[in-house]
């Protein structure tokens, strides 16, 4: 029974792909009829209808949706498990799709991908930036197979692990010259007086923002802008009378492009990052390594 779901579900993909049995049989080298009887019995097999036959095409149903995206996981998952077996071995290859955040890609992960690359040189990375809960779907559908950022498990379908590195501080910064830094250190109420710029996915932040407002006893009115390049948030920063949500460990990149902490910073807000991937994904020996190296290279005593 699993050998007949294994090999019907390529074709399965294909005719979901191509959107017809005609061009899905091409791709295959089959013949229509085939293909037909493939996915008939995959249908049998599941108990329902995976696809509307239309003319000139097919149109998937909910089921048909459902196994698409779980396909991917099912590929992504013998994946892994050949990675298992090649680790073993002693010969890795393979490519390892990466998500990370705004900071993590500016921060710490051009620091971890020469141990990588010179531990692993038959792996190829992909590399994309985005929100912790953007890249958290993506894990959940087999198509990105780690993340670096900020915690998104929360609401997720998947048997999903977050691996804590440390946490970020997040602070208000502001150009030199804002009038904001001659404010004194327990006046918040200035704070209202400016937009709010996050460097980072407003997602991923927007609770813990909301929380330093509440504590500071001011009204939050959601960031003006969200912005995950930190020369794109450096020139906007420069550019008018703004106000800088940033973590504190940017401090010095900051600095060099005119831009400093402000005096009002009693109130603080802390945001834990680590890594985040399927529980499948914890076994491979790439992914336990990039987890440890992060560890040994970023506490906060390495900082």
């Amino acid at each position: 029974m699993r050998g007949l779901l294994s090999r019907h579900l390529v074709h399965f993909v294909q005719i979901y792909d191509s959107g017809s049995i005609r061009a899905a049989a091409d791709v295959l080298g089959l013949t229509q009829p085939a293909l037909s009887k493939s996915l008939k019995q995959l249908e049998e097999h599941l108990g329902v209808i995976l696809f509307e036959r239309q003319q000139g095409g097919v149109e998937p149903t909910q089921f048909g949706d459902t196994l698409r995206r779980r396909a991917n996981i099912l590929d992504r998952e013998l994946e892994y498990t050949t990675w298992e077996i090649s680790a073993l071995s002693g010969f890795e290859t393979g490519t390892l799709r990466i998500g990370v955040g705004p900071v993590w890609s500016q921060r710490f992960l051009p620091r971890l991908l020469p141990a990588f690359c010179h531990r692993y040189p038959k792996i190829a990375l992909s590399v994309e930036t985005g929100s912790g809960s953007h890249f958290r779907h993506l894990i959940e559908e087999g198509k990105i197979d780690i993340y670096f950022g900020g915690d998104a498990t929360r609401g997720a379908e998947g048997p999903l692990v977050f691996s804590e590195v440390r946490d970020l501080t997040l602070r208000f910064f502001a150009q030199e010259g804002h009038p904001i830094h001659d404010a004194a250190s327990g006046d918040f109420a200035r704070l209202e007086e400016y937009d709010w710029i996050g460097f980072t996915h407003q997602d991923d932040v927007a609770g813990i923002i909301r929380e330093y407002a509440e504590a500071a006893g001011i009204v939050y009115r959601g960031l003006f802008v969200q912005v995950e390049n930190f020369e794109t948030l450096a020139m906007i920063g420069q550019g008018g009378p703004y106000l800088i949500f940033a973590p504190d460990i940017l401090e010095a990149e900051l600095a060099s492009f005119g831009i400093r902490a402000i005096p009002i910073q009693n109130v603080k807000g802390v945001l834990k990052t680590g890594m985040m991937c399927r529980e499948s994904a914890m076994y491979l020996e790439p992914v336990k390594f990039l987890l440890q190296e992060c560890r040994n290279r970023f506490d906060v005593a390495r900082i």
